[in-house]
């Protein structure tokens, strides 16, 4: 009889909040450049995208023979996108919030 076997970071909690967190911060997705929800949530996909590209700069001078197809770049930034798309913020806004 085959049973599945899960990585203990993977394990299943009672909590359902917790395993959403879990998803968000463990999980990359390829739609959004193999980053978790959170760090682009969070704001971080620039200096994550900064980071990686980085290694591979310093990859690429140490080692370019392993790079074929030349000079390796990481998975595209995301685009912002939603359910509901975020308004552009207006002078009219702040000068609304003000009163």
């Amino acid at each position: 009889m085959w049973v599945p076997v899960f990585s203990l970071r993977y394990r299943l909690s009672p909590d359902p909040a917790v395993e959403i967190s879990k998803i968000n911060t463990l999980h990359r997705r390829s739609g959004i450049g193999m980053m978790t929800s959170a760090s682009v949530h969070e704001g971080r996909a620039e200096e994550i995208h900064a980071a990686r590209q980085a290694v591979f700069n310093q990859t690429f001078q140490t080692h370019p023979e392993l790079f074929s197809k030349g000079h390796p770049k990481p998975p595209a930034l995301p685009s912002p996108g939603g359910i509901i798309p975020q308004k552009r913020k207006s002078q009219h806004d702040d000068l609304l919030r003000l009163r």
